[in-house]
């Protein structure tokens, strides 16, 4: 190998030289020649000069030297990238960065590192992932090409990726989200956790270290068959979430403040298939919610419906938001033994709450939440003795500030069921709300 060094810097034919070379590393790797007295002997010393020299000056040679320089380097023997991991570095970056990310450079990265890490450097090049593991999102994000022989090896570079990814573990992994995403941590405690039985081990999975990115791809991705995949694996944590919350409910509550926005978004998305998973499983969580003895545990899902229903821009998500509402108002009166329960009365804390804000959007989400669900409310007597002057009140106060038609129709369902209705307001009751009309006109 020593005269192949010297060949090496008296030949200028380098691609020819560096394959031969590349051959030698290998059978030296499979032989375990650099272990032991070898691995600091002074072939060693010779190979540590030869590697300075070839990656200082890489960048100066040409596009095929360049590519087969990166290549030798990348097959060095483990002994000098574990002592030169600094160089190891700067050859992935110029490989994979620089205008050589060819897919044959990728797999040869991905080997190398494979190798460090099965030979236990894992430690070695842990200070230096988040530096690598962002070089390989390109490749990631590449769409298919037309090409059958090329896509499939696309794909075949994509899962060792994700292969290797995996098997560095999940807190290495943030980095795979690029620089520009800051960490965000949600809470010091595990929310999301999981148990594996392997006989007598136990393997515990913290699920929401990934649950915030997953939720990110589901919302950003662009290649429909792998959006799909995506959203099926969000949708599986989310009923994780769900079923944790009976045993877990202050761990849940968190969750819930989390990803329950990104649940209505996914429940009015564009795609067919997606906003029908999404919107099946918004319903089951308002049934499951609304069946509980508290109406704090309920708060955050109503909460968010309110602020879906405020969004200007978005009318797809406005019109979700109103039918949950709904939902979620009728699904209360069915769990509860009467419509004057906390469940049910607290859909009516938001409504007044809303409806006399100074905000014009907050007034608008009490007049199009009220405006999905009157037809359940006016068969209940006890709330339209209780709220309806209320009602009455915040609503004409809008439409004089506002004359929009959403407060118009409040305003004209409100008046057809007192016309129905008015008999029960003859009889006092110390739970009826009393308006401030004396201030209106």
């Amino acid at each position: 190998m020593t005269v192949m060094l010297d060949k090496i810097e008296a030949n200028g034919k380098l691609t020819e030289v560096y394959g031969i070379f590349k051959s030698c590393f290998v059978y030296a790797q499979h032989s375990e020649y650099f272990t032991g007295e070898n691995a600091k002997g002074p072939l060693i010393a010779r190979l540590e000069s030869f590697v300075r020299a070839t990656s200082e000056t890489l960048e100066q040679k040409s596009e095929e030297d360049r590519v087969s320089g990166a290549s030798l380097l990348l097959d060095l023997p483990t002994a000098l990238l574990r002592d030169h991991v600094t160089l190891f570095v700067g050859v992935l970056k110029e490989a994979l960065s620089s205008g050589l990310g060819t897919l044959g450079i990728v797999h040869e990265a991905l080997e190398a590192l494979k190798r460090m890490v099965r030979e236990g450097h894992i430690g070695i090049l842990q200070p230096h992932f988040k530096d690598i593991l962002p070089l390989f999102i390109p490749y990631l994000n590449t769409p298919n090409s037309s090409d059958k022989s090329a896509a499939e090896e696309l794909y075949k570079v994509q899962q060792e990726i994700v292969l290797f990814c995996g098997s560095i573990g999940g807190a290495n992994n943030k980095y795979l989200i690029g620089a520009e995403h800051p960490q965000i941590v949600w809470s010091r405690d595990p929310l999301l956790t999981t148990t594996l039985n392997f006989g007598s081990d136990v393997i515990t999975l913290h699920l929401d270290e990934i649950l915030r990115h997953v939720m990110e791809l589901t919302e950003t991705v662009a290649l429909p068959q792998q959006r799909g995949t995506v959203a099926e694996l969000l949708h599986s944590l989310f009923i994780m979430c769900i079923a944790n919350d009976q045993t877990y409910p202050q761990q849940t509550q968190i969750l819930y403040e989390k990803v329950i926005p990104v649940l209505f978004r996914l429940g009015s998305d564009g795609s067919t298939a997606i906003r029908d998973l999404f919107r099946d499983l918004t319903f089951q969580l308002i049934h499951w919610q609304t069946g509980k003895k508290h109406e704090e545990d309920s708060c955050p899902i109503l909460s968010h419906i309110m602020i879906g229903l405020e969004e200007a821009n978005n009318a797809d998500l406005r019109a979700f938001c109103g039918q949950c509402v709904k939902e979620y108002f009728e699904w209360s009166i069915r769990h509860s033994t009467s419509a004057t329960a906390p469940s049910v009365r607290i859909v009516f804390c938001k409504l007044i709450y809303n409806g006399g804000h100074p905000s014009f959007a907050k007034q608008l989400s009490a007049s199009l939440a009220f405006n999905t669900f009157y037809r359940i409310f006016r068969e209940e007597d006890d709330l339209i003795s209780d709220y309806i002057l209320k009602l009455f009140e915040i609503f004409l106060e809008s439409y004089r500030a506002h004359p929009v038609s959403s407060f118009e129709n409040s305003i004209n369902h409100l008046t057809r069921i007192l016309t129905r209705k008015h008999v029960l307001l003859h009889n006092p009751s110390d739970s009826r709300i009393i308006p401030r009309f004396g201030k209106i006109g």
